[in-house]
């Protein structure tokens, strides 16, 4: 069930939500550590390499043949973002552990 509180949205909202509260949550990391922000934290490990996979993955389609040779950048690109999101953990590590803190949050906020 954890896995669809991040995955229940849309990508681009995602990460739209993500910027809007980038800039506190940078204040507050700095002030209070980043303890108070993991939920960002484990958000935009999920969030923003998927995002760069799709744009490289969107790149290929556009380009064709051209794209997944050595003639661009792109399949470079596209290997590389994709390294990124296994060599940081799979995204389901990630998104449970992000489920779980927003579960915990909520129960929490219930209980008041």
């Amino acid at each position: 069930m954890s896995d669809y509180l991040l995955l229940g949205q849309d990508r681009d909202e995602n990460l739209k939500e993500i910027t809007r509260h980038s800039p506190h949550d940078a204040d507050a990391m700095d002030r209070y550590g980043n303890k108070v922000a993991k939920d960002l934290i484990a958000a935009i490990k999920v969030v923003a390499p998927q995002m760069a996979q799709t744009v490289c993955d969107r790149a290929i389609q556009v380009h064709g043949g051209m794209g997944v040779s050595d003639d661009t950048p792109i399949a470079r690109f596209f290997t590389l973002n994709r390294f990124v999101r296994i060599a940081d953990g799979p995204d389901e590590v990630h998104m449970s552990q992000l489920g779980k803190q927003k579960i915990k949050e909520y129960v929490a906020m219930n209980e008041r």
